[in-house]
């Protein structure tokens, strides 16, 4: 057993050359039984290197576990393909873009009927209701009780919501008017994903986002200019989302430190994400300004992070916000108070960094 990152850390494509033929005889030396790779849906990013590694382990028999095959798009059913090595050609990625991702972007029917068959012939579906050959349930479970509590948020979170809400209801209109299709889907997605966050926890968005919403600009092509002073600030605002576990807003991931970078016009991404971004549109994801890969920029060198931080014009407002408590994990801390101390409870969230968030409190309240 072993963890998708010690397999990034292991393959020999991310070794010095010293030091790769040592990690050659490590797991990638080994022509496995059988590899079963849960949560596969993490390797949907083609240019990771923690895909790169996974898909280069050797294996007779392999096997994907996950819920959530396709999170974004189709896309993300590629990089399984290729680790499946199954269904050929399609588990080549420049035959997959060709035969499927292309038809589906035309609105090509031959593309929507490829991929249906596709998920029929790959994927075995379990659920709850299915039997035996004696008619009994292949797993007895008891019937599931669904209760939903609505959650009031604290008064000045609400108004912070209202405001981001506003705000991207202006960004979301000015796409609509002068943004491509693509555009605007991809960037309501984001904005959504931000609202809920926004919702759980404050802390949970970037410092400056309701700045960059507010930056309404759609098509803006102008250049910037990267003087030294900028190139200082750009360094500091990237330390400061390395510091704070930032995620990408294209993969909504914690990029590795190796990986993030920073545009010219402040927006911080995973490489691979900007630029599989980049190579099909030349401008940023954010704010549609024009965007080539010269447009990136690394973190400080570790010497150099003790800079003091770049905040934002609307930080100081909001520092208080950040730390203070949310109403919806208030909420949960009282219903587990109620629960019976012999029962055990298990909390999820799509968010590791909201999961952070209670357990401090829980950490906090003993």
């Amino acid at each position: 057993m072993a963890s998708l990152h010690r397999l990034e850390h292991e393959s020999p494509k991310n070794q010095p050359a010293k030091k790769k033929k040592k990690a050659e005889k490590a797991l990638f030396n080994v022509k496995w039984k059988r590899i079963v790779l849960d949560e596969g849906h993490s390797i949907r990013n083609p240019k990771a290197k923690m895909s790169q590694a996974v898909c280069a382990l050797e294996a007779e028999r392999r096997w994907i576990l996950t819920g959530t095959p396709i999170i974004n798009s189709p896309r993300d059913l590629g990089s399984l393909l290729t680790f499946l090595r199954i269904c050929h050609p399609l588990d080549k990625e420049d035959f997959y873009k060709r035969l499927l991702l292309r038809p589906l972007k035309d609105g090509n029917l031959s593309g929507a009927e490829l991929l249906r068959a596709l998920m029929s012939h790959i994927c075995l579906r379990r659920t709850r209701e299915m039997q035996d050959s004696a008619g009994n349930p292949l797993v007895p479970l008891p019937p599931v009780e669904m209760i939903k509590i609505q959650v009031t948020l604290y008064d000045e979170a609400r108004s912070l919501y209202e405001e981001v809400e506003q705000s991207s209801g202006e960004k979301f209109e000015a796409l609509m008017n002068g943004g491509s299709h693509a555009m605007m889907q991809s960037n309501a997605l984001s904005m959504l994903t931000r609202m809920r966050q926004l919702a759980l926890h404050p802390a949970l968005l970037p410092r400056d986002y309701l700045d960059q919403l507010k930056q309404i600009d759609v098509g803006k092509s102008n250049h910037i200019e990267v003087t030294p002073e900028v190139k200082q600030r750009l360094q500091a605002r990237l330390s400061q989302a390395i510091e704070e576990c930032e995620e990408c807003p294209i993969c909504f991931s914690v990029p590795a430190e190796a990986e993030i970078k920073i545009t010219s016009c402040s927006h911080v991404f995973c490489f691979p994400c900007i630029k599989e971004s980049n190579t099909r549109d030349s401008k940023c994801p954010m704010d549609r300004r024009a965007l080539s890969l010269n447009d990136l920029h690394d973190p400080l060198p570790p010497m150099d992070m003790t800079q003091p931080s770049f905040r934002s014009q609307g930080d100081e407002m909001e520092e208080g916000l950040r730390n203070a408590p949310s109403a919806k994990i208030e909420q949960l801390v009282q219903l587990l108070k109620l629960t019976p101390s012999g029962e055990k409870s298990l909390v999820f969230s799509q968010f590791t960094s909201f999961l952070d968030k209670i357990a401090e409190v829980f950490e906090e309240r003993g």
